[in-house]
C-alpha cells in the first residue's frame, strides 16, 4: 500500500489495525466532525429490503442502528440541513408565490437562487464562479456542451474516449456522431485496458492521442472510472492532447467531483459535466452542472434559452439574445429551486468540513483502511490459495474513495442480499463487481471496520453451506 490508514492519524501502540477499538480510535482523531449532519439508514430499513415480497424479518437487537451504507459512489446520503433548506423554501412558495422570485425572506431570490451554488461548488472544481453553471442533467449537459464543442470537419471528426466508459457517455457519443451524419465506426476512437490489466494507463491514452490527433475534434474521459473507481490524470490528458493540437478536451465528472480534489481551471480543461446526487449528496437526480473554461468564451452553445440571457436584461424580452458572461450563457431554462436550494445546503457540509483537501485526506486513509483489512481478514492462505475477490482499483493516487471487489463467482446478487440481512449497502454491478465507497463525510472508521467483519461472515456462512 502506498496509503497507510496512520499516515494522517496517531494511533495508540496498544491497538493492532486489526482490532475495531484501533478504528474506534482513529475516529476519535478525525478532523471530520459531519456524520452527525447526515440521516443514516437504520439497519432494520436495509434487512427489509433483502425481502421485498415477503413478511417482515423477526426484530433483531441492533435493527435500529446505523446501517454500514457504503454507496456514496452511487447514491449520497442525506444531509439534514437539506431538510430544513427545503422547508424554507416551500414556506416561502407558500407565502409569497411568484413575488419569491425577487423577494426572498433569506435574501436569496428565485431569480439568482443558483448563485449561492456556484460559488460553493467552485472550490471543489478549481473553477472560477464564472466558469461554473449549474443546470440540468448530466448527459443532457454533455448533450449540450458537445452541440457547441463538437463541430467535425472533413479533416477533423474523430472522438478519443474509454471503451468503458459509463454507458450513457457511450449513447451521447454515438447520438452526437450519428446526428452529424457521421459512421461511428469512423469517428469514435475507444481505448482499451492492454491485454491482462484492469484498467487504462495514460501511455495508453497518450498513444491513442497520437495515432488520431491530426483528425481528432474532442478528447472526452471520465475523471473517475465509474467501475473501477480508477482517478485518471486529467492534468497529463488535457496537456497531452493540446501540445498535439487536439482542439478540446472534456471529462464527465459524476464520479469525480466531492471525491477528489479538482483543478479545471489551472488543468485548462475546455469543458466538463457532473452530476450532483453521488459525493456531493444533493438528493436522488439532484441538479447537475456544467463547466466552461473562461478561454472558450467564444463557442457559441448549440442551443439557447432564455436563462442563458444575461442576468441584467432578461425580463426586457427583446428575443435578441444576449449572452450571460461565462459558463451562464449555456443555460436553458430556470432551474428547480428546490434541487438548487437542496444542492447549496449540501455543499454547506463541505465548507463546515474544512473543504475538499480535508476530505480528501480522510478519505484516502479510510480506503487505505478498507484495503489493509480486506487483505489481512482474507489472508491468501487461509482461502485455498485464492481470495474470493480480486481488488481491481488502482493503488493510490490513482482511486478515489471506493474500491471495485471482482467476485471470481460472480453471484454478487445474492451476496447484496446476503450483506442487506447484515445491515450493509453495497453497490453492485453484473455480473462480478462489488463497488464499496467509505465516504468520509459520513463514513468512519469502525464504520469500515464493521463492513470487513460482516463480509467476511457472509462468506464464512457460505462456505458452509
Amino acid at each position: 500500500m502506498t496509503d497507510s490508514p496512520t499516515a494522517f492519524f496517531t494511533a495508540s501502540t496498544h491497538e493492532r489495525p486489526s482490532e475495531r477499538a484501533y478504528a474506534v480510535n482513529l475516529d476519535s482523531q478525525s478532523p471530520l466532525k459531519t456524520r452527525s449532519l447526515f440521516q443514516i439508514p437504520d439497519r432494520a430499513t436495509v434487512r427489509s429490503a433483502a425481502r421485498p415480497t415477503q413478511p417482515p424479518h423477526p426484530t433483531l437487537a441492533d435493527d435500529t442502528e446505523p446501517s454500514l451504507y457504503f454507496a456514496g459512489n452511487s447514491l449520497g446520503l442525506l444531509p439534514l440541513p437539506v431538510q430544513t433548506a427545503l422547508h424554507t423554501e416551500l414556506q416561502t412558495w407558500g407565502q409569497r408565490g411568484v413575488l419569491g422570485h425577487f423577494s426572498h425572506p433569506s435574501h436569496h431570490p428565485w431569480v439568482t437562487v443558483d448563485d449561492n451554488a456556484r460559488h460553493l461548488l467552485s472550490p471543489l472544481l478549481g473553477s472560477l464562479p464564472s466558469e461554473t453553471a449549474i443546470m440540468g442533467s448530466l448527459t443532457s449537459n454533455i448533450h449540450l456542451l458537445f452541440a457547441g464543442f463538437y463541430k467535425p470537419t472533413p479533416q477533423r471528426f474523430k472522438i478519443i474516449m474509454e471503451k468503458g466508459a459509463f454507458p450513457s457517455d457511450r449513447y451521447a457519443m454515438l447520438s452526437q456522431i450519428e446526428h452529424h451524419g457521421l459512421n461511428p465506426v469512423d469517428v469514435l476512437v475507444e481505448v482499451t485496458p492492454a491485454p491482462g490489466e484492469k484498467t487504462i494507463s495514460l501511455d495508453q491514452i497518450k498513444r491513442a492521442i497520437d495515432h488520431h490527433a491530426n483528425e481528432t475534434a474532442v478528447v472526452f474521459f471520465g475523471g473517475v472510472q465509474y467501475l473501477t473507481g480508477q482517478v485518471l490524470d486529467m492534468a497529463s490528458i488535457t496537456a497531452y492532447a493540446k501540445h498535439k493540437g487536439v482542439p478540446y478536451v472534456g471529462f464527465d465528472l459524476a464520479h469525480a467531483v466531492g471525491n477528489i480534489p479538482l483543478e479545471l481551471h489551472a488543468w485548462n480543461v475546455d469543458f466538463a459535466a457532473w452530476c450532483s446526487y453521488k459525493y456531493l449528496n444533493a438528493g436522488p437526480g439532484g441538479i447537475a452542472g456544467i463547466f466552461v473554461h473562461e478561454a472558450n468564451k467564444d463557442v457559441t452553445p448549440g442551443f439557447r434559452g432564455w436563462w442563458g440571457h444575461e442576468t441584467g436584461t432578461r425580463f426586457e424580452m427583446t428575443g435578441e439574445f444576449v449572452g450571460e458572461e461565462g459558463a451562464g450563457k449555456w443555460r436553458l431554462s430556470n432551474p428547480s429551486v428546490v434541487d438548487v436550494v437542496a444542492l447549496e445546503a449540501s455543499l454547506r457540509v463541505f465548507k463546515e468540513a474544512g473543504g475538499i483537501q480535508t476530505v480528501r485526506e480522510v478519505g484516502k486513509r479510510l480506503t487505505a483502511y478498507l484495503e489493509h483489512l480486506l487483505l489481512t481478514r482474507f489472508p491468501v492462505e487461509e482461502e485455498g490459495g485464492e481470495r474470493p475477490f480480486e481488488i481491481v482499483t488502482p493503488e493510490a493516487p490513482w482511486r478515489g474513495q471506493q474500491l471495485s471487489l471482482r467476485w471470481k463467482e460472480g453471484g454478487v446478487e445474492e451476496l447484496e442480499k446476503r450483506l442487506f440481512r447484515e445491515g450493509v449497502v453495497v453497490d453492485t454491478r453484473r455480473p462480478d463487481v462489488v463497488r464499496v465507497s467509505p465516504a468520509p463525510l459520513y463514513n468512519s472508521f469502525a464504520d469500515v471496520w464493521d463492513f470487513v467483519d460482516a463480509l467476511k461472515k457472509v462468506v464464512d456462512a457460505e462456505k458452509k453451506q
